[in-house]
């Protein structure tokens, strides 16, 4: 979840906004993983 932070702070803030935030973190892992950032 903290890489989507810095695209909108406020609107992923998983406190307030837990799915948006869950549906953010996806996009960022699948992103990550078609990069080759991660395995």
């Amino acid at each position: 979840m903290l890489a989507g932070l810095p695209q909108a702070p406020s609107r992923y803030n998983p406190v307030e906004h837990l799915e948006t935030a869950k549906k953010r973190q996806k996009i960022v892992m699948s992103v990550m993983l078609k990069n080759g950032y991660i395995r």
